[in-house]
């Protein structure tokens, strides 16, 4: 436990000492519009107050003589300070200004104390000592931070009545003098109390201002790191299931053939966590953008059927949707991916009973998703924090082939991407409900939503010419290899240079270019697909292969206008894209994109 002492707090002042000076300095200036105010109206109520009390000489001569120091001076000071933005090193000559300025106007406020005292008044003296008790107390809160300036104005403005007053050496004098010595001091207490908390609060709010800029460092160090290791663990991820696609081919030997089927496996279950840390990446950078549609909810729900329903019989538990002919309105894709989790979760965390899967009109402009199990339910306490990231419950040997727990920490970000509110209704050993809510579409609105979901294109590619260009040897080779089996004329190369250098001895550019978005000396795939299509005066289409993770790195590729992959990727979804391209001419592939997202 951290204790704090004095000490402590001592070094605390002493470390954050010229940094409290100037905002004491800073926040006295800001007072000066206010001052000037103030320095307008007192003069001329006292004026009137004091007119039949002394000469009315003394009293207009005094009203015009108090404007300079109490209103001209001061918004004059104030305008020059506003305009040189003064730094931490050059506050100290200004606070020098600020205590002439103060100095000025006490003199004024303690010259009716002398001028326009009268003896054996007491009406007359406490209206006075009311006048400069109001000053003081305006003091005190215009300099709370700066001890100097006000240490100088208090003792300005009490000692010139208390000696006055003195002058007449009688009993009540006295006690009256004796009355603005004890004043003075309350004042002097109290404004040492408001400059503490005031010198505390500006400490306390650097330090968090230090601490959350701290923690935003590590949290940025951590990303890059994360980004970093993510990068360099998916390049030979990338290329081991390149290879394994080309072992599958040539090994016919059944036992091998057993070893290759689980190292494919294994190496798929690697991808799928990768392209899980991926989801939450391209949601933090933005690149991810609803297409909003209408549909037929039951499409989705036809889909889920044919996914779970055999994972769902595995496990002996019933699986049972609820058909509905309602048209919804959101995005089939990103809808369906949050749907697709819940129902996963509840098929994993389900060990007898079954699941369903229906949904229920809220209202005449809404309908609520929902997913019933009879799992292991969840305990109040935990139903707060499951949509955190890496966060798995009953999972605490972190058992990978259960995930990284970050599937509802994406559906919470796919949610609010979409704007329909989730919901968790769950009992301990009872089971859970999980839903949606999803805007009513129109009928009349309706798309083909079953063009979201086309059969993936397996067509020849025999003599597509395709370029590649990747700095890692064993990929460009593995890439190679297997475009090749796929009846594909494949051209590599290491660089741009090395590109432009291929390109010049053959007779044809190539149809597509295959490129990593990380190159050699700071280069990327986006500037060689440019930098080759200025040089022949052609528009080549590409594709970008990469493996970073990093939201920026996500967005700066996405914003390229080329196709994105991302590694570690199936060789399923590269021959799926290639054969789309040559029979369409065309890299938006819906299958691919389904996959992606």
């Amino acid at each position: 436990m951290l204790k704090i002492t004095k000490d402590t707090k001592q070094n605390n002042h002493d470390k954050y000492s010229k940094l409290v000076e100037y905002e004491q300095i800073c926040l006295t200036y800001d007072q000066f519009p206010k001052l000037a105010l103030l320095g307008i109206t007192a003069p001329v109520i006292l004026c009137v107050l004091f007119w039949n009390s002394v000469d009315q000489n003394y009293a207009v001569a005094l009203t015009l003589i108090s404007i300079f120091p109490l209103v001209l001076f001061p918004l004059y000071c104030g305008y020059l300070f506003k305009k040189a933005k003064p730094k931490i090193g050059e506050i100290q000559n200004w606070g020098k200004l600020l205590s002439l300025v103060y100095f000025l106007r006490s003199c004024i406020w303690a010259a009716p104390s002398v001028v326009f005292f009268v003896s054996n008044s007491l009406a007359n003296q406490f209206t006075l000592l009311f006048m400069l008790s109001v000053v003081a107390v305006f003091n005190i809160i215009s300099t709370a931070g700066y001890k100097p300036v006000f240490y100088s104005t208090i003792i300005i403005l009490m000692l010139p009545i208390t000696i006055r007053s003195l002058f007449d050496f009688t009993g009540f004098s006295i006690a009256y003098s004796v009355f603005i010595l004890v004043l003075t001091l309350l004042f002097i207490l109290f404004y040492r109390k408001l400059n503490q908390t005031f010198q505390n609060s500006i400490i306390t709010g650097h330090e968090k201002t230090n601490l959350a800029n701290e923690l935003e460092k590590a949290n940025l160090d951590k990303s890059r790191f994360l980004a970093a290791a993510s990068h360099d663990l998916r390049q030979p991820l990338h290329a081991q299931g390149l290879y394994i696609a080309e072992l599958k081919k040539i090994i016919s030997d059944p036992k091998a053939s057993k070893i290759i089927t689980s190292l494919e496996n294994s190496t798929n279950a690697m991808r799928t966590m990768f392209d899980t840390l991926l989801d939450i990446s391209k949601l933090d950078a933005g690149v991810i953008k609803p297409d909003i549609q209408h549909f037929k909810l039951n499409t989705i729900f036809n889909e889920l059927m044919l996914d779970f329903s055999g994972m769902a019989l595995d496990k002996d538990l019933s699986f049972r949707i609820v058909d509905t002919a309602i048209i919804i309105k959101s995005d089939p894709i990103l809808l369906s991916r949050i749907i697709r989790n819940f129902v996963l979760n509840a098929i994993k965390y389900t060990n007898k009973g079954g699941i369903l899967l229906g949904c229920r009109r809220k209202n005449d402009n809404s309908v609520s998703i929902e997913i019933l199990d009879t799992g292991i339910g969840i305990t109040p306490d935990e139903q707060d924090k499951i949509f955190q990231e890496f966060l798995q419950l009953n999972n605490t040997e972190r058992d990978r082939n259960k995930g990284l727990g970050l599937g509802l920490a994406i559906v919470k970000r796919l949610a609010l991407l979409l704007n329909h509110p989730i919901m968790l209704q769950s009992q301990l050993h009872q089971g859970s409900n999980f839903s949606i809510v999803v805007p009513i579409g129109n009928e009349d609105k309706i798309n083909l939503f079953e063009k979201t979901f086309p059969t993936k294109y397996n067509s020849d590619l025999i003599k597509l010419s395709v370029l590649i260009i990747d700095d890692d040897t064993a990929i460009l080779e593995a890439m190679k290899w297997l475009l090749e089996d796929w009846g594909c004329t494949v051209h590599t190369a290491e660089s741009e240079q090395e590109a432009i250098n291929k390109i010049d001895t053959i007779s044809n550019p190539p149809e597509i270019i295959i490129a990593d978005y990380r190159l050699r000396e700071n280069k990327t795939g986006v500037e060689a697909i440019k930098l080759i299509n200025n040089r022949f005066k052609t528009e080549i289409p590409g594709i970008i292969i990469t493996g970073d993770t990093s939201p920026t790195r996500i967005e700066e590729a996405e914003s390229s206008g080329y196709k994105v992959l991302h590694k570690p990727l199936a060789p399923d979804k590269i021959r799926s894209l290639l054969s789309y391209y040559k029979n369409t001419k065309q890299l938006n592939n819906p299958i691919v994109e389904l996959e992606e997202n």
